[in-house]
């Protein structure tokens, strides 16, 4: 039996940057990180897996824009979806990002 991994990105919220240059003028440093989820999920039942993360996405796609973000990569994802259950086989890098009192880094 396969493994299905499926990744989703998470949006960085309306107005983070203008949060980001206020904590580089103070000397305060930020870290984001990305989570990875794995799920096994049964054959006969990814196309049910598959509309529930549609739905989900959909809803999260609406909050975004009802307080004005910016969703795009949501939609992405959500066009994406319809080629998860022809897909065999997706991978994606995950992405770590760090800011320093002296420059950023970066580890793929």
């Amino acid at each position: 039996e396969s493994q299905v991994k499926i990744t989703v990105p998470v949006v960085v919220p309306q107005g983070l940057e203008k949060i980001r240059r206020m904590m580089d003028e103070h000397n305060i440093s930020f870290s984001e990180k990305g989570k990875r989820n794995y799920w096994r999920i049964k054959k006969d039942k990814f196309e049910s897996f598959i509309e529930v993360q549609k739905k989900m996405t959909q809803k999260q796609i609406d909050a975004v824009m009802k307080e004005g973000g910016d969703a795009s990569e949501l939609r992405k994802t959500l066009d994406e979806m319809d080629t998860w259950a022809m897909s065999l086989q997706h991978e994606s890098k995950a992405l770590h990002m760090a800011s320093a009192l002296k420059g950023n880094t970066m580890c793929l």
